[in-house]
């Protein structure tokens, strides 16, 4: 019941033709153990809760919720005269591997990863991510980076309205389209460009270490530090 729930509802058409065979069914029903009943509970989290979380985006930040679609409409709607070169499914699958494992089993939040965030925090004093895709898109359009409990319930509640309208993988496409991969390089075409890719055959070394650079954004002028990280994050995305 669940496993076929989760196929209906959050394998969006398209999301094949973008991700490819990799991603041909959806997280709960891969995996073993504990990583499958993580799944199976972000699903059901994410099915109970999304609706009254999406009443509460638009009842509570209507000006918000409004200016977030406007700007997905322009970002996966652009004008006749712009030319955009399509993203290969390589980078999607490295950013869902990289950035949120679960992000076919949840609708915009991740119910497990709030609350191990939540744990942690209560534990160790760390504040820890947890963000899915589209509580990072959502934190990249409206600007707002501020380390805060309020930030974290409002991007929360705000995530679950991004998927009305749209579809799995353009919530993806948004977020590569405007995300932050380092100096001089908002945008995956952008990045490409100053990195010396050709996005339209992008190798998988490549796309790895592209999306590595979101959680360790390139500096101005290189480090050995920064280097090493790129490529232990690289290495992992692999």
């Amino acid at each position: 019941m669940v496993e076929s729930q989760c196929k209906e509802t959050h394998i969006h058409p398209g999301t094949s033709a973008y991700l490819g065979d990799w991603f041909r069914e959806a997280p709960c029903t891969r995996g073993e153990g504990f990583e499958k009943l993580k799944a199976y509970l972000t699903l059901t989290a994410g099915c109970a809760l999304s609706p009254a979380f999406r009443a509460m985006a638009h009842f509570l930040f209507p000006k918000k919720v409004r200016a977030i679609h406007s700007h997905l409409t322009k970002l996966l709607e652009p004008s006749k005269h712009e030319q955009r070169e399509s993203i290969p499914s390589a980078v999607y699958r490295a950013l869902v591997t990289a950035e949120d494992a679960r992000f076919l089993a949840h609708q915009g939040f991740d119910m497990s990863a709030v609350l191990r965030a939540l744990w942690q925090q209560i534990r160790f004093g760390t504040f820890q991510g947890g963000s899915t895709i589209e509580q990072q898109l959502v934190r990249t359009l409206t600007a707002n980076y501020r380390r805060t409990y309020r930030r974290k319930v409002t991007e929360i509640i705000l995530s679950a309205s991004v998927q009305e309208g749209i579809g799995k993988h353009q919530v993806l496409e948004a977020y590569l389209r405007i995300a932050h991969f380092g100096w001089g390089m908002d945008g995956i075409s952008r990045a490409t460009r100053v990195l010396g890719y050709d996005l339209s055959d992008i190798r998988p070394v490549e796309a790895a270490g592209l999306v590595a650079r979101l959680r360790y954004p390139e500096p101005r002028i290189r480090n050995v530090a920064w280097v090493r990280l790129i490529e232990r994050r690289t290495q992992y995305i692999l």
